[in-house]
């Protein structure tokens, strides 16, 4: 797996955002994939990791598994995101796209 460059400001992947995500997303030229681990800072209701915290880093990796395969920037347009249970804080994920 081949890492991907990190964007200096980016909340998902930026190492220059003190409140970011800091992810290190990789790809083998067909996916891209991420483990991460979100923090109690990222909690939205009784110890619920909020729902617009998972869906920036589904946005992020779908964004960049864009990149990979077209070689082109692109931006996500919409996304809809329907949860099957909860995400915890200190609890480790892995994203894939």
């Amino acid at each position: 797996m081949l890492k991907l460059p990190h964007t200096k400001s980016c909340f998902v992947c930026g190492l220059h955002n003190p409140q970011g995500l800091k992810l290190d997303l990789e790809t083998d030229g067909q996916i891209v994939r991420a483990k991460f681990v979100l923090r109690a800072e990222h909690v939205g209701f009784r110890e619920t990791i909020h729902g617009g915290i998972i869906s920036t880093v589904l946005d992020e990796a779908m964004v960049w598994a864009v990149g990979v395969r077209t070689k082109r920037f692109a931006y996500c347009a919409e996304l809809n995101v329907r949860f099957l249970q909860p995400a915890r804080p200190h609890d480790e994920f892995m994203v894939i796209a």
